[in-house]
């Protein structure tokens, strides 16, 4: 009897003692490590993704960094932490107010962040890939340190794909109802890299030509690509011309590649390949 009551007189002072300093042996004391920051971005558009058509500067070149509303109505924003996982995402499009303005609350330490923008809602969009068919696609990933104070940083995107011009130098002939376009292949972009990734993608386009067009020379088709880092083939075909298969294309980011020669001139040559850096005056570079 006097053992049961000694263990019920320790039990009692244990018990005291958690009561008188406010702790349970089970859960330890909250510490500060939960403490958060916050974090702004006000994103625009690198000053080297230039000569783009925007709102404000009419497709002139520019020297300057560029309002992310000019040329965008998409925007992701990721967070990784050092272990490699997602923390924070979310996306804004150009109906809001702030678009543009990233503002997050991360707790002290060091993340890899990623943001994409594009004009337009994306064709395929998850936390692995990105694809807009036929639009610009602008990227920036960084690293960031969160320490005890809040971060506002200026980020500017840089443009990731590259576009194709095909120009058709001869006159479109009499009884020319379409033009048709082939592209293999496209590809995604990685989000977490900013570079062409899977799944890919065979372009194809017919052009319809109304009877205005005939006649017209230089008549140019132009599209952007994501593929920039393996080469394309490209086929050109019209009834009342001929077929042009032209292998080995390549697209570099923020490039135009400018393929020109005659369709339906049967006698000519084949097509001219150039590249337009930042899609400024073209240059010469191949014929086909």
């Amino acid at each position: 009897m006097k053992k049961v009551i000694y263990i019920c007189a320790l039990f009692g002072i244990a018990l005291a003692s958690c009561k008188k300093d406010g702790k349970s042996p089970s859960k330890p004391d909250p510490d500060n490590n939960n403490k958060t920051y916050e974090v702004s971005f006000n994103v625009g558009i690198d000053a080297s993704s230039k000569t783009i058509s925007t709102k404000s500067a009419g497709g002139q070149k520019i020297n300057a960094d560029i309002d992310i509303s000019d040329v965008a109505s998409f925007l992701a924003y990721f967070v990784y932490n050092a272990q490699n996982k997602l923390v924070s995402h979310y996306v804004q499009d150009s109906t809001l107010t702030n678009f543009g303005s990233v503002n997050d609350n991360l707790q002290a330490g060091t993340y890899t962040v990623m943001l994409l923008a594009t004009d337009g809602k994306p064709t395929l969009y998850n936390d692995e890939h990105f694809v807009a068919i036929g639009r610009d696609n602008f990227y920036k990933k960084f690293t960031l340190t969160v320490t005890n104070s809040a971060v506002t940083q200026n980020i500017n995107l840089e443009r990731r794909n590259g576009q194709l011009e095909i120009k058709i130098l001869d006159a479109i002939p009499q009884g020319t109802n379409s033009i048709s376009y082939e592209v293999s292949t496209d590809r995604a972009l990685n989000i977490a890299d900013g570079l062409p990734g899977d799944p890919t993608y065979l372009r194809s386009y017919v052009k319809k030509i109304p009877t205005n067009l005939i006649g017209t020379t230089n008549y140019s088709f132009l599209l952007s690509l994501t593929n920039t880092d393996r080469n394309l083939r490209v086929i050109i075909n019209s009834a009342t011309g001929k077929k042009v298969v032209i292998d080995s294309v390549k697209v570099m980011p923020n490039t135009r590649t400018v393929l020109s020669g005659n369709l339906f001139d049967v006698n000519s040559a084949g097509f001219n390949a150039s590249y337009d850096q930042a899609f400024e005056t073209d240059t010469t570079i191949v014929e086909f």
